[in-house]
Parts: C-alpha cells; structure tokens; sequence
C-alpha cells in the first residue's frame, strides 16, 4: 500500500508530467507556412471582360510586399505599356499595389506584376488578362499582314 506523504508527490508529477505533454503537443502542431507573395485577386478579376475600362488596376497578394522593389503593368495588345507608371503601395494594406491607367480604348490587356515579399525576400512574378468592352477567348488574333 503506498505510503499516504507520497501520494500528493505523485499527483504533483503525473499534473506536471500531463502539462508538459499538452505544451508539447501544442508546440507541434502544424502551423500555417507561408511561402511566397503569390496573387490572391485584383481588380480587375484576372479574365474578366469588362464594360468600362477601370481607372486603377489593383494586385494584392498573399503577404506583404516591398512597395520599392514590387511594380505592376497593363500592357495593350501590341505589348505596349498603357498604365501612368506610378505604381504605389497601400499604407493601410501591405499586401496591395496599384497603377494608374489612362483612357483605355476596347481590348484585351495584360496585366504583368512582380514583387518582392517582406516575410521571406523572394521575387514572384506573374501576369493576367482582362478585356474591356469584348470577351475574352482563348483564341489569339493575328495581326494585318502577318502570317
């Protein structure tokens, strides 16, 4: 029979012994790992056809991003830049730049980012396309007097 000065002794360890092992699976548990600043929407959504060109095009992306060393570009169908090149961050949403766009006539447009995450440094680049006043199809159109 155990001896009744141990007993509290033993209760003592086997809570102690309990708490370590609930810290310890706490402390084990998966935890959410963030890679890179990937895109998470914009506006303009990625493929959508629009009926009135935006003024602004807006990326936001899965971490915050370096405004200094992230940009983002609406090119028309030729590759030619029509945004005012004054890309800018978001002081209230680190996650979020944006550009400026001038009057943009009915088109396809590619949208072309690139950042520069501050939760691990990488570079990610990627593009997507919108359309004002037409649909947008998979199909491509060749240029005049090109085979």
């Amino acid at each position: 029979m155990p001896n009744a000065a141990t007993l509290p002794g033993r209760w003592l360890a086997a809570l102690l012994l309990a708490a370590l092992a609930l810290a310890a699976g706490v402390a084990l548990q998966p935890q959410a790992a963030y890679g890179h600043a990937d895109l998470a929407t914009a506006s303009p959504s990625p493929s959508s056809a629009l009926e009135e060109a935006p003024q602004r095009v807006t990326v936001w992306f899965t971490e915050p991003v370096e405004p200094g060393l992230s940009s983002v570009g609406v090119l028309d169908w030729r590759g030619a830049r029509v945004d005012d090149g004054a890309v800018m961050g978001d002081q209230n949403d680190p996650t979020a730049i944006s550009v400026g766009l001038g009057m943009l006539p009915d088109g396809t447009y590619t949208v072309a980012w690139r950042n520069v995450s501050t939760v691990d440094g990488h570079l990610r680049r990627g593009s997507f396309l919108f359309s004002v006043g037409e649909s947008l199809s998979g199909e491509t159109a060749e240029a005049p007097g090109e085979p």
